[in-house]
């Protein structure tokens, strides 16, 4: 479909109202990172070519100089917001891939349901564990310009989406 025959689509059907009351919810979830690269693995990456490479070993290599531990998982902030019974607007921190819309739509009901990236903080891509898998620029090569230490943990998906399941219930509960 062509975007004038998705906007008639939309514009042509009747609108459907929200009401309220409005319920929200809001939790920070500590999504895990794999182990990091050992001191030698960034001592190696110092000679890559690409300075953005360099840059962030460096960055690990100083907090390792200094005695500091390398973080274990970044705190992504996640809302729920639920207007009524009539939609559920979820806002999830980062660039979450669409696996995380597919799945939450077909667990929690898709008709009423709005999933919503870059929400509080963008501090990298979140990969399921399908992109995970495939590695890549989601899965790697991102943290390395969001200078974060190491890949996330396959945990990550599914503590997400445990996280989101969890605000969706406190809010039906207010």
């Amino acid at each position: 479909m062509h975007m004038a025959g998705a906007v008639t689509a939309v514009v042509t059907k009747p609108m459907s109202s929200i009401r309220g009351p409005i319920r929200a919810a809001f939790a920070s979830v500590p999504l895990p990172f794999s182990e990091p690269p050992s001191r030698e693995e960034f001592e190696k990456k110092l000679n890559d070519r690409n300075p953005f490479v360099q840059r962030h070993a460096r960055r690990f290599l100083d907090m390792m100089d200094r005695n500091e531990s390398l973080p274990k998982s970044y705190p992504c902030p996640v809302q729920a917001w639920r207007f009524g019974n009539d939609l559920t607007l979820v806002a999830i921190g980062g660039e979450v891939v669409v696996d995380y819309v597919i799945r939450l739509k077909r667990e929690l009901g898709a008709d009423t349901l709005w999933v919503a990236g870059y929400a509080n903080d963008v501090f990298a891509y979140v990969p399921s564990v399908r992109i995970l898998h495939e590695g890549g620029y989601e899965a790697e090569f991102n943290l390395i310009y969001y200078g974060q230490p190491t890949r996330f943990a396959p945990a990550v998906e599914d503590t997400l989406v445990k996280a989101v399941h969890e605000l969706i219930r406190r809010t039906a509960e207010q």
